[in-house]
């Protein structure tokens, strides 16, 4: 099943706008370009890193998923809307 049949909504901070359905973005200024990236579902928590050798970590853990959360909804209240 693909995310859109099966109703999942992503939020995500970007540097430029996205053209995806069932999402909400928000722009962060250029200052925090990274290429670096976290996702978190549940109590799982992936850390990526695009560079010459890619990476990508993931802890299982859920007060770690819950404060990456936390993280995020800071950001997110600081964020441009689009």
């Amino acid at each position: 099943m693909k995310g859109n049949e099966a109703k999942i909504y992503l939020s995500l901070l970007r540097l430029k706008s996205a053209r995806m359905r069932l999402r909400e973005a928000r722009i962060m200024p250029i200052m925090f370009g990274s290429h670096m990236g976290i996702w978190t579902c549940r109590d799982r928590s992936i850390i990526w890193l695009i560079a010459e050798d890619p990476i990508a970590i993931m802890i299982r853990n859920r007060e770690i998923s819950d404060e990456f959360r936390n993280f995020f909804n800071v950001l997110w209240e600081h964020a441009d809307k689009k």
